[in-house]
């Protein structure tokens, strides 16, 4: 079941993802975003290689920046993972 937020493109639900925030419609997690502006993408780049709307993509950052510490939490773990993974090391 979807949570609305107080952001129009983004949602949250337990069934989803983890319930981690994903942009309306296209299963794209905020956290995505964020890591295509971190290594220097420009919204025109996201624009270009994502199914999304200016809208969406401006809605996600503007979520990630109303709720930092809380993505910032899944991008570690998932880096973390990917990193456990490349180097063979279970938990």
């Amino acid at each position: 079941m979807e949570s609305p937020t107080a952001h129009p493109h983004i949602y949250t639900s337990p069934e989803m993802h983890n319930g981690r925030p994903t942009i309306r419609g296209t299963g794209i997690q905020v956290q995505t975003i964020v890591g295509c502006v971190r290594v220097g993408y420009s919204i025109e780049e996201i624009l270009e290689g994502y199914p999304l709307t200016r809208a969406q993509v401006y809605d996600a950052l503007s979520y990630y920046y109303d709720h930092k510490e809380e993505v910032d939490k899944y991008i570690q773990a998932n880096e973390e993972a990917l990193w456990r993974a490349e180097h063979r090391v279970s938990t």
